[in-house]
């Protein structure tokens, strides 16, 4: 985000105050923003993957049942 408010031209600060984290449930593919290091679900609790998965590409995989 720095470089892209730099090359326009924009006044930033240095840091952010605070990063969003993001993922998507592999189980009903909601996109939930991971609060205080807990990865659950907000919509259905299933657990949330430790990596980045928000691509607009990335398949989601259907519910069991």
């Amino acid at each position: 985000m720095t470089a892209a408010l730099t090359r326009v031209g924009l006044p930033h600060p240095d840091a952010f105050t605070h990063a969003a984290v993001f993922r998507r449930c592999p189980g009903c593919g909601t996109t939930n923003l991971v609060r205080e290091e807990h990865y659950a679900c907000a919509s259905c609790d299933a657990d949330l993957p430790a990596r980045w998965n928000v691509d607009p590409t990335a398949e989601v995989q259907a519910p069991p049942g």
